[in-house]
């Protein structure tokens, strides 16, 4: 497991968390950004991290998911290439259904 920090004039601005398995799949644990860091570009750069991470453990596949009522997070995934690959009701607590999401990591 591995975390990265962004900060900014020795405040936290964003983090994110992620891990590997020896099967080849990674998984994004949590992401958050400080509302005053929004379309900064912070979300993205902390996912570059994370990616590098990935890819030096070789995971083949990344997963993630969220819940289906924050359309936000749910833009940030897609546009940082994860696709939508299943919905779970009621998942973590009555009322909250998760959108499961995975990419696949190309290698060149």
């Amino acid at each position: 497991m591995v975390s990265y920090v962004a900060v900014e004039d020795g405040r936290v601005i964003g983090y994110i968390r992620g891990s590997v398995k020896k099967c080849g799949l990674g998984s994004l644990e949590v992401v958050g950004v400080s509302p005053n860091a929004f379309s900064k570009g912070v979300g993205t750069a902390l996912m570059k991290e994370l990616e590098k991470f990935w890819r030096r453990h070789k995971m083949r596949k990344v997963y993630t998911c969220v819940s289906a009522h924050n359309t936000k997070a749910l833009i940030y995934y897609i546009r940082n290439g994860f696709v939508p690959e299943g919905y779970q009701r009621n998942h973590f607590r009555d009322g909250v259904d998760e959108i499961m999401l995975g990419r696949f990591l190309k290698y060149k």
